[in-house]
């Protein structure tokens, strides 16, 4: 096994009260994720996590509290305090156990907002508690699913976003804290619709969000609580989200995968970033009383950091260790698919170039190849192995319309995409007959489809969590999850012929480049028993075809250690082959 992960750090809080700013952030590194309060030239470690992922916290660091919230493979999660006592020392403060419940806001003065599985099948109940477990007090009992929401500043209100029918459909609803039957449905729309997380103001009687109601990118609206009446401040021909800083709303710009983020308040002047790359959107962003604002960014050479921004200064960085990598930047390519569906993508050069490609699809299929750091496809680039990242039919950055494209049984119209852009290789000076495949999650199940819907161009194959079978697969997941899992592959009553035909197990034998399966162990979103069954059966029809269970690991793999793992097992596969990386 190889070492191809160097440490990076994500900023979780900053408390900018006190003489110099103190900062909760965490660094991951192969040993695991250790969370630091910095202060000054001060520096604890108050807690260190080998087999969870520290999901976000809070730091109130004149009153010496913290608190993080971490996730085991599985889903489940805890709350982690930490206090500093009267000679400045930080010492653990115990936990808050959260069985079946999923943290969806956290602060230390507003409480906790808790979404806990109904004992209503395919419903989820919400509550708040204070920040130390006591007082839990009813907020929504609606029904539904409720995957995101935010306390008003004073705990007495909740902001809750509620899946609706459509793809990306979510429904707004606010309710009061002790009375959960009778929540607010506010931004009612016909059509579906997304939005973002949305922004309390300081006084509780307005709401910010972004939504694409009614228009091709999410604009930011701004909401009265009381009212219900919605307005629209501020919208470009691109997505953005909005969050406030205090009362400071700042906006964060995607423009064809890049971040950009705005002052509205100071005529749209823009935060000077360190180079190209993309700036994490944190729940409740922090500028100081200069207005830098205090982030964690990343970009195609650089591994994640903490950095100060200023409008009118460079940028700082604030963690001990930022390593860059001497790669050239990606660029943007569109390939025009047969049915002239234009598909982006990003091409990112090996160093020293050669002909060897490898193309890489991302999951969700609502998921976007950002200009970020992506540890695999720096290890293939040191290989020199110019790697392709396609958003296919169905991504999110490029408008409604563009991910609306692959719904349902449509999804295997990705495949046009998948082909042009194969078939584009020789165009950018590479040999497609040298060319890998690998897919996460449901870009595996498309590098799946790929590889058994009637031939493969491919030289060899890689499926990371991906799904093989999808009858199974729905047959197996949650009521209450499955209609909008549907959504994505197609439905069990109405196209189960469909399903059947296509499905990657079916046609197994169609399988005639070698093909590594990589699959987590305790994987709840597509279970190992996907990866196992693909094994088996294209081994018993003569495949080349290899597995690896990542141990201890869910759908996404949260050490630093298996990561580290995943990119050995991957570029070795490539290099012994014969595919991509020779």
């Amino acid at each position: 096994m190889i070492d191809v992960l160097p440490p990076s750090w994500e900023l979780l809080d900053a408390d900018t009260d006190g003489a110099a700013p103190a900062l909760l952030a965490v660094r991951h590194a192969d040993n695991g994720s250790q969370v630091f309060v910095r202060a000054g030239r001060r520096s604890a470690c108050i807690a260190t996590f080998a087999d969870e992922t520290v999901r976000g916290g809070t730091l109130r660091h004149r009153r010496g509290r913290a608190f993080v919230v971490v996730e085991d493979a599985k889903g489940g999660q805890r709350v982690v305090r930490a206090v500093r006592d009267d000679r400045g020392w930080w010492r653990s403060d115990g936990d808050l156990p959260l069985p079946g419940g999923a943290v969806l806001d956290l602060d230390i003065d507003a409480g906790i907002l808790l979404a806990v599985a109904s004992t209503n099948a395919g419903a989820v109940d919400v509550f708040r508690f204070d920040a130390y477990g006591a007082n839990r007090t009813e907020v929504y009992r609606g029904g539904g699913w409720i995957f995101n929401g935010s306390l008003s500043p004073d705990g007495t209100n909740a902001a809750l976003l509620r899946v609706a029918d459509g793809k990306l459909d979510t429904e707004l609803v606010v309710c009061a804290v002790g009375s959960p039957e009778a929540p607010l449905e506010l931004i009612a729309h016909a059509a579906p619709a997304a939005m973002g997380v949305p922004c309390w103001s300081p006084d509780g009687g307005t709401l910010l969000i972004c939504t694409n109601v009614d228009r091709e990118f999410a604009r930011i609206v701004s909401v009265d609580v009381q009212t219900g009446i919605w307005k629209e401040l501020w919208a470009a021909e691109h997505d953005m989200d909005v969050r406030l800083a205090n009362d400071t709303p700042l906006l964060w710009h995607n423009v064809e995968g890049q971040s950009r983020i705005t002052r509205p308040d100071l005529d749209g002047a823009a935060y000077r970033l360190p180079e190209q790359g993309v700036v994490r959107t944190p729940r409740r962003p922090v500028i100081d009383r200069e207005g830098r604002l205090y982030c964690t960014f990343s970009s195609p050479r650089s591994p994640a950091a903490v950095w100060r921004l200023s409008t009118d200064a460079p940028p700082e960085l604030l963690t001990p260790e930022r390593h860059a990598e001497e790669l050239g930047k990606p660029w943007r390519s569109t390939v025009v698919a047969p049915d002239l569906v234009r598909v982006p993508a990003l091409v990112w050069p090996g160093k020293p170039h050669g002909g060897a490609a490898v193309v890489i699809l991302h999951g969700g299929p609502e998921e976007q190849w950002r200009w970020d750091h992506y540890p695999l496809i720096s290890a293939l680039r040191r290989l020199g192995v110019t790697v392709v990242t396609p958003d296919l039919r169905g991504s999110v950055g490029f408008g409604k319309r563009y991910y609306g494209l692959d719904d349902g049984v449509r999804h295997v119209d990705a495949q046009l995409d998948l082909d042009a852009v194969h078939g584009s290789l020789a165009r950018l000076g590479l040999d497609p007959a040298n060319a890998a495949l690998v897919g996460y999650s449901f870009g595996g199940y498309q590098a799946l489809l790929g590889l058994t819907s009637g031939g493969s161009a491919w030289s060899a194959a890689v499926v990371v969590s991906g799904v093989s079978d999808p009858l199974s697969y729905l047959a197996a997941t949650s009521p209450h999850r499955r209609p909008h899992r549907e959504l994505t592959y197609g439905s069990l009553a109405h196209d189960r012929e469909f399903l059947q035909r296509v499905s990657p197990a079916c046609n197994a034998a169609a399988v005639r480049v070698p093909l590594l399966l990589v699959h987590g162990e305790l994987d709840p979103i597509v279970p190992v028993g996907q990866a196992n069954r693909m094994a088996e059966l294209v081994r018993a029809a003569g495949g080349d075809v290899q597995l690896k269970i990542m141990r201890g690991e869910g759908h996404q793999f949260r050490r630093a250690s298996s990561q580290a793992a995943l990119i050995s097992w991957v570029t070795e596969f490539l290099q012994t082959s014969g595919g991509g990386a020779r």
